[in-house]
């Protein structure tokens, strides 16, 4: 996914986080195509929302747990030449010597890694075949043509990529009379009377060195028995060489590699591991998640940062894991602004209304692109959800414009949508506490100091039966996270107020600001239905009181 755009959402994501990163994403790619935007989310969708996707047959974004640097990100990737397993020694050595390496990684047909080729392999190879003799090792027909510099001049191939079943043989061998199997090659020196005798083995292919004669006697013989008769410009010393580097690579390759990463690797990780290799080695493969090469990489690991769009939060705690490794170059929010950095200028678009979905809504109508009917839906439910369909005293007179254009695109009434997400994702009866408090959960920042609040939907508070056991998980959270306190707001939309259940070493700051009673850790409170606008700033505002 390298120079691809991230439109990611806040963690424990809501059906606004997600649907703003579809949408976006979606508004972003329409843009003259400049954008390759993809929407992503950082944890899982909830019931809300899946009803939602499900509804406007919409696929979710994609799951990532990380924007940190890996090594699809580096600005180098070295290109190298293909390198097959049937291709001949020579061919691989002439790579490396191009390109100043000591090892080749080889690939199969389809470009899957299969194993690597490496100099001293090679060398060793070469070195224990220094005397007049050839390698054991299977060749190809085509092969000697090409390493030998061949032509034939006496019959032809008949399947020039085929193996040789044969031996191959010098002529000064072989024995008076020997006799060859007719797919053994022969390598003729400069000796007629040898040649001869060779000419009467049997033997089918005969190499001609540059020296070696070819008399009539020697050719009517081989016309005769149909033999292949190839010459090459080569002395039988450099022919017997050369016929040591056409041996494929498969017979001298290591089927693994101790260097090789993947693409999806951290480069933190790859940085560590290379300081535990050879400094000899320099070059390291590449794969990706299918196994496909992709080039070869030094230990210059300089990289070019993952681009990001943050929609629905401009917080580092609500963001995903490697944010301040990531460039940042734009910013969409509903939320009040926090410690989301960037290093260079960058489009922030944030605005005091009911959802992050109506900002996008605003921004299709600023690049006069069209809405389609099934994000229109999506951003719709996102709209409704965040407003407890209009009713959350954060709706402007913007959502509920942007709400009736988004329903008439959709082709839905928002009397009767409404009512069906609300009943598709309120009932709480039967979840775990990990689930509802999990479903929508933010943490919030507060001079180095950490408190989180988590909001479930409801059309019955009261239906919980787990609710007795709420208080010891928020104080078990608390100690686990070091949080100043945690809390859940169970907020009733037909009753339109929320219970807030509380915990934690700060708890009598939430006590003094919602007016409880000591040892209360509870308490519903009428008409609040909104955490951002309700319940977190008073929050923030008692402990700036208290904590200075």
């Amino acid at each position: 996914m390298k120079d691809a755009i991230f439109v990611i959402g806040h963690k424990n994501p809501d059906t606004d986080s997600i649907a703003s990163a579809i949408a976006y994403s979606d508004l972003l790619r329409k843009c003259e195509n400049r954008f390759k935007a993809i929407p992503a989310r950082i944890g899982e969708i909830n019931s809300e929302t899946k009803f939602i996707l499900d509804y406007f047959k919409v696929d979710p974004p994609i799951y990532i747990d990380s924007v940190e640097p890996t090594v699809e990100n580096l600005k180098f990737i070295r290109k190298i030449p293909k390198i097959m397993a049937s291709d001949p020694i020579n061919k691989a050595l002439k790579i490396m010597m191009d390109l100043e390496i000591g090892f080749l990684p080889i690939i199969d047909e389809n470009d899957i890694y299969i194993g690597e080729l490496t100099l001293s392999t090679i060398l060793k190879e070469y070195m224990e075949t220094l005397e007049y003799s050839v390698s054991t090792h299977e060749l190809y027909y085509q092969d000697i043509l090409d390493v030998l510099d061949g032509e034939i001049i006496l019959g032809e191939f008949r399947d020039p990529k085929s193996e040789i079943k044969g031996r191959i043989f010098l002529d000064s061998r072989l024995e008076p009379d020997e006799k060859l199997k007719e797919y053994d090659i022969i390598i003729t020196g400069t000796n007629v009377l040898i040649q001869m005798n060779a000419f009467r083995s049997g033997a089918k292919f005969f190499i001609i060195t540059k020296d070696s004669q070819f008399l009539p006697e020697m050719r009517r013989i081989a016309e005769k028995n149909d033999c292949l008769i190839v010459k090459v410009k080569h002395d039988c010393f450099e022919t017997i060489k050369l016929l040591n580097l056409i041996v494929p690579i498969k017979n001298l390759m290591l089927n693994q590699s101790t260097y090789l990463f993947h693409s999806t690797d951290y480069l933190r990780n790859v940085r560590q591991s290379m300081k535990n290799i050879d400094p000899k080695f320099q070059h390291f493969p590449v794969v990706d998640q299918n196994n496909k090469l992709l080039g070869m990489i030094t230990r210059n690991l300089d990289y070019s940062p993952k681009k990001v769009i943050l929609v629905d939060h401009n917080e580092i705690s609500q963001s995903v894991r490697g944010i301040n490794q990531a460039n940042v170059i734009e910013v969409l929010d509903h939320h009040k602004l926090s410690d989301i950095t960037s290093k260079d200028p960058i489009f922030v678009y944030c605005k005091p209304i009911g959802s992050t979905s109506t900002l996008i809504w605003e921004r299709y109508k600023q690049e006069n692109i069209r809405i389609n009917k099934r994000i229109a839906g999506i951003m719709l439910g996102a709209l409704l959800s965040d407003t407890l369909l209009l009713t959350s005293p954060t709706t402007t007179d913007i959502d509920r414009v942007a709400a009736n254009v988004l329903a008439d695109i959709a082709g839905v009434e928002i009397s009767e949508f409404g009512p069906k997400m609300i009943e598709a994702s309120t009932s709480i009866a039967g979840r775990s506490l990990d689930e509802i408090f999990n479903a929508d959960l933010k943490v919030f920042s507060f001079k180095n100091r950490k408190f989180c609040i988590s909001q479930i939907n409801t059309t019955n508070y009261k239906e919980y039966e787990k609710k007795d056991e709420i208080p010891k998980y928020l104080h078990k959270l608390c100690a686990d996270k070091d949080y100043e306190f945690a809390m859940v707001m169970l907020t009733d939309v037909v009753l339109n107020g929320s219970e807030i259940i509380f915990e934690g070493k700060r708890s009598e700051v939430v006590r003094k600001t919602f007016g409880i009673e000591n040892n209360q850790n509870s308490i519903f409170l009428e008409n609040v239905v909104s955490r951002k606008k309700q319940i977190v700033p008073p929050l923030l505002q008692a402990l700036t009181l208290r904590m200075g």
